[in-house]
């Protein structure tokens, strides 16, 4: 390979990686607005590292299900044709191909499984969305890769800026889902959205009015933390009528991170 052939697959190369973390970028923006706005909160910053990585966590579970999918099909393709034929492949195969699949549902589980309100309808869930991704993505690739001769109504160059649209619609309700249903259920450790519970510690003045004080603790009754900014606590209001409360963090001494049980 030429000097220039090399300089112009490198910058093919950045080019790419600039859209694909521009586009996670973008992605992640919608999840974790999405998220906060059930609380009646607006995003808090144009740029946070937040929104890259509420992004890879929702791009990861397709891209991986179809790299999975792709091997488990590759390895299952290649053991039928090997010869000479045996009846007990019948069984090994299909137990075989079903580990990688299981084991990735299991790592999901392990992450996610400990929230109450990530049950097995979510990973079912995860499974049609998935779908739904993959089928319009795979038509747009095979109408642009087909032959002329081999052009069918539903494969063709034509067909390919429909199969894109779909697949664009599918991409922003599959992050508008995820930011409802999954990105709360991931810990805050990892990168989610998953509320840490925390106690506020009064400053000098006391706790704000709008902050229930534990008389017994000389402190607050625990709150779930939404978010964090530069300027305040934003916080899960426990009034039925309230969504959230935005505490000054000028107006406390500081949090206590409560500790969360793990019940995989």
């Amino acid at each position: 390979m030429s000097d220039q052939l090399k300089e112009s697959y490198a910058n093919q190369l950045v080019k790419f990686a600039g859209v694909a973390v521009g586009v996670i970028y973008a992605i992640g923006f919608l999840v974790v607005a999405r998220h906060l706005s059930r609380y009646g909160v607006s995003s808090l910053a144009v740029l946070q590292l937040q929104y890259l990585v509420a992004g890879i966590w929702t791009v990861s579970p397709p891209i991986t299900f179809a790299l999975v999918q792709r091997a488990a099909e590759a390895f299952k393709d290649h053991a039928w044709r090997s010869k000479p034929f045996r009846w007990h492949r019948a069984l090994l195969i299909p137990a075989m191909t079903a580990i990688p699949f299981a084991l990735s549902f299991y790592v999901g589980y392990l992450l996610l499984g400990s929230d109450a309100s990530f049950r097995f309808g979510t990973f079912r869930a995860l499974y049609v969305s998935y779908l739904a991704l993959a089928y319009p993505a795979d038509l747009a690739w095979m109408s642009w890769r087909i032959s002329e001769n081999g052009e069918r109504w539903w494969l063709n160059r034509r067909a390919v800026p429909y199969y894109l649209t779909l697949f664009g619609f599918g991409i922003l309700l599959w992050a508008l889902y995820f930011g409802t249903s999954v990105y709360p259920s991931i810990p805050t450790s990892l990168g989610g959205g998953k509320p840490r519970t925390i106690v506020f510690i009064p400053g000098k003045d006391g706790l704000p009015l709008s902050i229930v004080k534990d008389n017994s603790l000389g402190r607050s009754v625990p709150y779930k933390l939404l978010a964090v900014t530069e300027k305040s606590y934003v916080v899960i209001s426990p009034v039925p009528n309230e969504q959230s409360i935005e505490i000054d963090r000028n107006a406390i001494q500081g949090i206590v991170v409560l500790k969360e049980a793990f019940t995989p």
